[in-house]
Formats: structure tokens, sequence, C-alpha cells
């Protein structure tokens, strides 16, 4: 009997990379989407509050897929709507993605494809967030889903009941064969740089962003320099942000030494 997998990500329901890794995990496992109905990429682990969330069914979806759905929420929002009232068979894993563009480093403290493995994972289900770079032009997401299969196979069969994975996939490499590498964290920085669009007659301006890496770590062992080297990154991750050092550092202050 096939296992049922969740899929969820953040570049929207209608987006290549979701569809892509739905129809190539379709073939060992029952697969229900529950994504967002438009683009909700960096909103991290935002959820909505105070809003309604639309449910739209879709009836015409692909015939490999059990159910799908979209909603007007977030990624979040998708992994516990969907895990709470839409989805009404047992998960044994959630999988967010493929999102367009890596999300390594600093990225996944951004990310709506990494914030929603992280809140399947706090929900106690296996997770595993899938991204692809692009950096060297568009990929082939129906080739870039067969590469994730590797890492995903790989992981699989792991014996923790919970588990939260960040998986990164070379694109238009020339490695026909990239090899897996359990890696860390790059510790790189943005340089953010807003631009001014517009500037109306009341005076309301308009923004753009666009972030720039820097300060990247040259470290074969980080999630950034193993896809930029033509190999697929898997990152363990956690939520605890607990900087254990520092709470050993500061016990033996006391609150006035604290605040001189």
């Amino acid at each position: 009997m096939k296992k049922n997998i969740l899929i969820t990500n953040d570049d929207g329901f209608d987006a290549p990379g979701i569809r892509a890794i739905a129809k190539v995990l379709s073939e060992y496992f029952n697969i229900y989407i529950v994504a967002p109905h438009k683009e909700r990429s960096a909103c991290s682990s935002s959820m909505t509050i105070g809003n309604s969330i639309i449910v739209y069914k879709h009836k015409d979806c692909e015939p490999f897929l059990k159910e799908c759905y979209s909603i007007s929420g977030t990624p979040v929002d998708c992994v516990k709507l969907a895990l709470d009232k839409l989805i009404n068979v047992p998960i044994s894993f959630v999988v967010s993605g493929i999102n367009r563009g890596i999300n390594t480093g600093i990225d996944i403290h951004y990310s709506g494809t990494v914030g929603a493995a992280l809140e399947a994972y706090m929900m106690g289900f296996r997770a595993i967030a899938f991204s692809v770079d692009v950096d060297n032009g568009e990929p082939d997401y129906n080739k870039t889903a067969k590469l994730c299969m590797i890492p995903f196979k790989h992981i699989m069969d792991l014996p923790e009941k919970k588990y939260l994975f960040n998986v990164n996939i070379p694109s238009n490499t020339t490695n026909s064969q990239p090899s897996i590498k359990y890696t860390r964290l790059n510790w790189f920085g943005y340089e953010d740089n807003y631009h001014l669009q517009n500037v109306s007659d009341d005076e309301k301006m308009i923004y753009t962003v666009k972030g720039k890496r820097v300060r990247i770590e040259n470290a074969p062992d980080s999630d950034y320099i193993t896809i930029k080297n033509g190999d697929i990154s898997i990152t363990p991750l956690k939520m605890d942000l607990t900087h254990y050092d520092h709470i050993e550092k500061f016990s033996g202050y006391s609150i006035s030494q604290l605040e001189e």
C-alpha cells in the first residue's frame, strides 16, 4: 500500500516545481497538494491571523494527484490547514518545493519553502524542503525532480519519527551525476539595495529591494559552496535557536552587571 505525501510550496499552486516533484513522487506515493493560490515567497513562518482563509478545491487536477487545493494564505497556513482539516488520511512525509532559487545560509530564515517544512516538523512530521539553483538560467524542473529523488530515497528510510532537511539541487550543471553531501549553513550576509521606484503627489514613496549575497564563506562543508560546486546539499535543521554558550557565559552575572 502506498504511503501518503503532502506537498506545498511558496511559489504558488501553478508553479512548475511543485507539479514536477508531485509527478515524480506519485510513482511511489499518494500525492496531496495544498499550496498558496499565488506566490508567497520570502514569507518565512508567517501565518494568517484575523483574516479569513479562502480554500479552493480543484477538481481538474492531474490524474497522478489524489486531491489538490489552493488557499489564499501562506505556506504555513497550507500545512496547518491541510494536516488539521483538509487531508483526511495519515501523512508520512511533508514536502515543500521545488522552490525556484536556492535556500542556503540565512535564506532559510526568510524562506516560505523552509517555513512550511519547519511547521510540519514542529507538528511532528518528517519534512523536506527542496530548492533548485537558478543563477545559471531557468532549470528543467522535470530533470530537477528526478534529482530530488536521489536525496529523498537517502532520507526517507531514516528511523527518526520526525526530522527536517533542507535540500538544494544544482541546476544546469555539467555534473550529470552530482554527489550528495551533508552540509552546514553558509554564514554569508546580504547587502540589501532598496530602489526608489516612484513618489506620488501625496509623497507616498514606492521602493523595491534586490538583495545581494556578501561575505560568503569559502567553506567546502557549507550548503552554498556545495551547490556552486555542482553537488546536492542536504542540511539537517532544527527549531531550537537557543545560544547555549551564552546561557553558561552570562548565568554568573547579576542583572545589575548586565545593565552597566
